[in-house]
């Protein structure tokens, strides 16, 4: 597995409450696995009544997890372990309510300028 962070794009209409609900989910992640400071969210930007922001977070907290899991962690049909982290953090996200929507910062620069 790579070293780095995961880079994970944010989409929401309601900043402070996804924001808090994101941190919990991680917060939690990082308890689970006895880790401390493992991600860092990002500033917003605010646009047509939406507010963008990124989070990162340690491979090395995906490692822990994966270990932590095993085999329910691979339940997603997704193949990157990127992918399946989003799809465990959506989860976590909409069981708290949030409309957030989330993709890879690598993906979203990729297609910044329209290019496919």
């Amino acid at each position: 597995m790579t070293t780095g962070k995961i880079g994970i794009a944010v989409s929401t209409l309601h900043y402070e409450a996804d924001r808090r609900i994101m941190e919990s989910a991680l917060r939690s992640l990082e308890l689970m696995v006895h880790e401390k400071g493992t991600f860092a969210i990002g500033e917003p930007q605010y646009a047509m009544d939406w507010y963008f922001f990124s989070v990162f977070v340690d491979y090395e907290l995906l490692r822990k997890v994966i270990n932590f899991m095993g085999s329910e962690f691979f339940k997603t049909k997704n193949k990157t372990l990127q992918d399946r982290f989003l799809d465990w953090l959506a989860v976590k996200l909409q069981e708290n309510k949030s409309k957030a929507m989330l993709d890879l910062v690598e993906r979203k620069e990729s297609t910044k300028y329209g290019l496919f």
